[in-house]
């Protein structure tokens, strides 16, 4: 399974070492809501987020984004979600920021946006690169 990543985490202070990485996931053929977990480690506190994951194959159709257990309540997130039934090429951009009160994340690594994707019935078997 490709997908292609593009990521920007706003730091709070300059010079910052902050990285987004997509987790391993699992699914077979015709499996519906499989978890793909996107996980930030960022070395100084962050004020936002934004990526854009993209399907090049046609095998997953993202379905929904939620937040992760590390954003606890202080982002809100928004998404679009395209999908594309002419070229079955698939985004989702993602941006998580808390306009409202100006919160940051914190230094640390987890969990910060599980976006859900259905497999295709026909999608081929065995492993695929996140």
């Amino acid at each position: 399974l490709a997908i292609l990543t593009f990521a920007l985490v706003f730091p709070a202070g300059a010079f910052a070492q902050n990285a987004i990485a997509v987790q391993n996931a699992s699914g077979d053929p015709g499996d519906n809501g499989v978890i793909v977990r996107i996980e930030l480690d960022n070395d100084t506190d962050v004020g936002g987020f934004q990526f854009i994951l993209t399907d090049v194959t046609g095998d997953l159709t993202p379905q929904s984004v939620r937040a992760g257990t590390r954003l606890d309540g202080l982002f809100t997130l928004f998404d679009v979600i395209v999908i594309d039934g002419n070229t079955g090429i698939d985004s989702v951009r993602v941006v998580g920021i808390n306009i409202e009160s100006l919160k940051v994340l914190p230094a640390l690594k987890g969990v910060i946006v599980e976006v859900l994707y259905n497999v295709a019935p026909g999608a081929a078997g065995g492993p695929y690169n996140l």
